[in-house]
């Protein structure tokens, strides 16, 4: 037997939002004291849009729809596909084999991999600039940011 806990407004208006106003569908741990909330307290404005959703969520539950000819027909053409004719997968990434140098300079695969180098190329370049001629011993101190400006706090006092 699961002890009821004692249940708060928020809680309540938690659980009717989370499983709706069907005290079955609660759960078990909360539903007692949950129910005992309900009796003590005038929670019909909360209650009302819950049991409104619950009653159209049930009035339309779908119904089986049988599939149509061509869509099954499409699915027993798969099953009769030779395994030949299927389109091999294209090697997975890092495979090293014959081929790679192939798939690597594909006409497909190159545009992509040349953007992607240059782009790579351009932002380490322009890294490596911006840096250019800015001393390291003069960097800026961010410190007082770091300790909200009171820097008198954290000085040494001692003699």
């Amino acid at each position: 037997m699961i002890e009821p806990k004692d249940i708060t407004k928020r809680r309540f208006s938690r659980l009717l939002k989370a499983y709706g106003a069907n005290p079955s569908r609660w759960p078990e741990c909360e539903r007692a004291s949950a129910e005992q909330f309900l009796a003590r307290h005038d929670m019909s404005s909360d209650l009302a849009p819950e049991q409104h959703i619950d009653h159209w969520l049930e009035t339309n539950k779908p119904g089986h729809v049988p599939a149509s000819d061509s869509f099954l027909d499409r699915l027993l053409a798969i099953s009769k596909t030779p395994q030949g004719a299927r389109i091999a997968a294209p090697p997975a990434f890092g495979k090293i084999g014959p081929g790679i140098l192939l798939h690597t300079l594909s006409p497909v695969a190159f545009p992509a991999r040349a953007a992607v180098l240059a782009i790579a190329l351009a932002a380490g370049l322009w890294v490596g600039t911006a840096s250019y001629g800015v001393d390291v011993n003069n960097a800026m101190d961010l410190s007082p940011w770091l300790m909200g400006y009171d820097l008198a706090f954290y000085k040494d006092t001692s003699p």
